[in-house]
Order: C-alpha cells, then sequence, then structure tokens
C-alpha cells in the first residue's frame, strides 16, 4: 500500500476579474496580443474567427474562403510596448493606439470605437479593455480589439482586427427583415426553413437580461422552435467583404442539442451569409483514458470532448459559465494542471501545454525516456484525469452543495473559486503523490511525483489509479 501524505498548504496565488463601467470615446482605433508573466499571467484570448464567402457560394466554399478580418500583432518579448504613465488607463490605451495608426494600416480620425468590456487584474492592478469597433453607430462584425494597461500606466499587450473604413458610408437598411435574414442563414446551413417565426422588437435599453446582445442597437428577438427552443437575437451591424461593409443582420443561433452555437452576420441587401462562426470547439486529448489505469493496460487514445454535460456542462476549459473556452492550455473550472519541477508551488513557467485554440492536446510519449522528455503529455493525462474524475463523482453525490472543486459553481450552490491545483513531476518527492484539501472555498492542492523504482524513472501523472486515489 503507498503511503499518501497530506499536507496543508498556505494561500493560493491566483487572479479575478472585476467588471468596469462601459464608457464611450470618440474617434479610437485598433491592435496584439502577448503577456510578460512578471506583470500579469493573461488568460488566454483569441479573437472570434470568422470568415467571409463571396456571394452565390455555396456552404463549403463559403467556409473555405480565403477573406479574413486584418489581424496585425506586435510583440517585443520580454519588454513592455510603452513606458510607464500616469493617468486613465482607457485614455492611456487610446492614446498608445493613436501612436500607432500607421502600424495598424490605419488614416488619423477615421474610425470610431466602444468599449465592449473591460476587467482588473486583482493580482497586478492590469486594466484588460476590450473595443469593439463602430461606424455610424453600427458594430463592425469581429472588428476587435485588446489592450492590457499594467498599473503603472505601461502598456503589457495589445491586439485588433480592426478595418479600414475609409471613405464608408454604409448604414442600415432593410431590405430585408431579421425573419428572412434568419430563413436564408438555416436555408444556407441546410437545417431547414421554420414554418413559424415570431419576432418581437426590443429598444436596446429594453432588451431583456437573459438575451445575448453584443452591441448597443435594437434588438429583433427571434423565435423559432422547429430549429432551436433558444431565443435568437438579431441585430443590425456593418459586415466586412473583400468590396468593402455591408449592412447586414448578426444572428446568434444556439442549437438545442448543444452541438453548435453559430454566429452569423447575413445580408440586409440581399439575404446573403457572409459570415459565420461556431462558438462550439471540441476538444481533443491524448491520454490514458479510463477505464485504463496505466501504460500497463493500454496505450493512449484520443478523447474527443469527454466532459460531462452536467458536470461540466461548458467543458473543461471554462470558467465564466458561458459557451468558449476561457483558457486553450490545461486550465478551467474544475483543475490547473502544469507541473513544478522545483518544488515551489508555483506552475514552473509555460509548463501549462496549450492545446490552441482547436483546443487539441496531442503531445509525444516515450515511456522509454526520462519523464522530463514528456512533461506536456503528462500534465495533459493530469488534467484529463482530474477532470473525469470529477465529473463521475458529482453523480455519486460530491457536488456543488457538497462542496466540490471548482472556480464557478454554475449552480450558484456552495463556495467556488477552489479548482484543483495538480502540480505534475513535482519536485518535492519520490514514488509518492499527495493531495492537500482546505475548506471549501480555498485550492486544493495534488502533488504527483516520479517514480525512480525503475530505469528510466515513471511518471505517476500516466498513472489514473494513483489520481483517482488522491
Amino acid at each position: 500500500m503507498l503511503l499518501r501524505i497530506c499536507i496543508l498548504f498556505g494561500s493560493v496565488i491566483r487572479s479575478s476579474r472585476m467588471s468596469l463601467p462601459r464608457r464611450r470615446s470618440p474617434r479610437r482605433r485598433g491592435f496584439v496580443t502577448g503577456w510578460l508573466s512578471n506583470i500579469d499571467a493573461l488568460e488566454v484570448r483569441t479573437l472570434l474567427s470568422a470568415t467571409v464567402g463571396d456571394h452565390d457560394h455555396g456552404l463549403k466554399e463559403f467556409l473555405d474562403s480565403d477573406f479574413q478580418l486584418n489581424s496585425i500583432s506586435l510583440t517585443q518579448p520580454g519588454q513592455l510596448l510603452s513606458s510607464p504613465k500616469a493617468g486613465d488607463p482607457f485614455l492611456i490605451a487610446e492614446q498608445f493606439l493613436e501612436s500607432q495608426i500607421a502600424t495598424l494600416g490605419l488614416s488619423a480620425g477615421e474610425l470610431d470605437f466602444r468599449v465592449g468590456s473591460s476587467s482588473v487584474s486583482e493580482q497586478s492592478g492590469t486594466t484588460h479593455i476590450y473595443l469593439q469597433q463602430t461606424l455610424n453607430g453600427l458594430d463592425i462584425l469581429n472588428a476587435v480589439a485588446n489592450v492590457s494597461v499594467a498599473k503603472s500606466g505601461a502598456i503589457v499587450s495589445a491586439g485588433s482586427s480592426f478595418v479600414a473604413t475609409a471613405g464608408g458610408s454604409a448604414s442600415a437598411v432593410s431590405a430585408i427583415s431579421a425573419t428572412q435574414a434568419l430563413e436564408s442563414f438555416v436555408t444556407k446551413l441546410g437545417i431547414g426553413v421554420p414554418k413559424t417565426v415570431t419576432s418581437t422588437f426590443f429598444a436596446a435599453h429594453r432588451v431583456p437580461a437573459n438575451v445575448l446582445q453584443h452591441g448597443e442597437s435594437d434588438v429583433y428577438l427571434l423565435s423559432a422552435s422547429e430549429i432551436t427552443r433558444n431565443p435568437i437575437p438579431a441585430e443590425p451591424v456593418l459586415i466586412p467583404t473583400k468590396d468593402g461593409l455591408e449592412p447586414g443582420w448578426r444572428l446568434n443561433v444556439q442549437m438545442d442539442d448543444g452541438s453548435h452555437w453559430f454566429d452569423a452576420g447575413v445580408s440586409s441587401v440581399d439575404g446573403d451569409v457572409l459570415s459565420i462562426s461556431d462558438w462550439v470547439s471540441d476538444a481533443r486529448y491524448n491520454v490514458f483514458a479510463a477505464p485504463k489505469e496505466s501504460p500497463s493496460d493500454g496505450g493512449r487514445t484520443n478523447q474527443l470532448n469527454p466532459q460531462n454535460a452536467v458536470a461540466s456542462p461548458f467543458g473543461w476549459h471554462d470558467t465564466n459559465g458561458v459557451v468558449g473556452a476561457e483558457f486553450t492550455t490545461t486550465s478551467g473550472n474544475n483543475v490547473s494542471a502544469y507541473t513544478d519541477t522545483d518544488a515551489n508551488n508555483i506552475p514552473d513557467t509555460g509548463s501549462a501545454p496549450d492545446g490552441t485554440a482547436a483546443l487539441l492536446f496531442n503531445f509525444p510519449l516515450d515511456l522509454a525516456q526520462a519523464p522530463s522528455t514528456y512533461r506536456a503529455a503528462a500534465v495533459t493525462n493530469l488534467f484529463y484525469a482530474n477532470n473525469f474524475i470529477h465529473d463521475v463523482m458529482r453523480h455519486h453525490g460530491f457536488n456543488e452543495a457538497s462542496g466540490n472543486f471548482q472556480v464557478t459553481n454554475y449552480s450558484g450552490v456552495g463556495t467556488g473559486g477552489d479548482a484543483v491545483n495538480a502540480e505534475a513531476q513535482d519536485g518535492a518527492g519520490t514514488n509518492n503523490a499527495n493531495f492537500a484539501t482546505p475548506p471549501d472555498g480555498t485550492s486544493p492542492r495534488m502533488q504527483m511525483f516520479n517514480w525512480t523504482l525503475t530505469t528510466p524513472a515513471r511518471d505517476g501523472d500516466l498513472d489514473n489509479g494513483i489520481i483517482y486515489h488522491e
């Protein structure tokens, strides 16, 4: 019988987000991604991808279109993007973007944007600002920028998919109604045209709180029960195309079975589907999947979306209860997995493998080599096993009310803020493992060690039996 010793650890350092009031500012523009670990462990963010098709193309050609929004990036590894500066972080962000107009391929005074959202890191005081490009009071679909301003006023990172609009005068037109736009969209996707669609108009300030609204425009709320039981917001926008901006409708269509959550742009001139994105992404993990206990029971297999719909309804990389992953690394609502080879209870830099926006966690593993050669594969298996046992135990009574380990308790019952910190190849020991479980609301810590009883050593992170036991 292996000896397991539970050690109670001190406070866990983590960042949280705090909403700031929305604000508007005239004549603003856009900018990159990047992060400096000594400033703030920035959450991985990906601009919403979109493809835009030519008129009269079929769906495959539409999805394969080579038209992309102009995403421009600037990186200065290990450096800030600007010097510290006193003042309002929103004004600092605006002034920085103004200084980068030439780099962004934009013209002075040609663009406006509104603040879509913002947050402040409790850990570092960094203000993260997300900006939506506008023209003539309408949002430009998928034209988004982000700027992170450190507490010192220095720019930590920035990114942009803004588009040039010099001479643009596009405005909303209503040749195609919101209902007709929905009918065109579902026909394009082969979903089938509903027999009945009802439409309810809401002025911007009267949109119900439970209805997803992207901008500050009036919204039509469509109901089409033959397609989905969820309400379908339709909002007037401007859609970038190869020939410039075209007025259209932004539709948000969430399928009942969770297989797709479409964000689409449909022309209000002729009803053509010009843009489509799917907020549902498939996650794949190459792991020793249950019921395998260890490599002795067979090789790894690719597990597609293995999360349980009840225990982890938004997947394993969510923390906010809204469809779409907040992390592309081995972090999420139930567990944060990484290596701690120097045994300081802090994640080794870059040790949480990145599955990219595709959430593909497939890393090399050669058991004939030392564990140090396959750390990404080991952390992936540790992440999988912790999430798997979380979901299983949810159905056996270890739920949110009972104090299970989660960042966010989606039911609102119990205390959140306590996902498992799972430390792979921990340097604090060998031939063992331990799991510290403080009171509800504080993150537990799992330490997994290498086993030196063989040559080469074996990694406990690949032994699901040990992980489940802890």
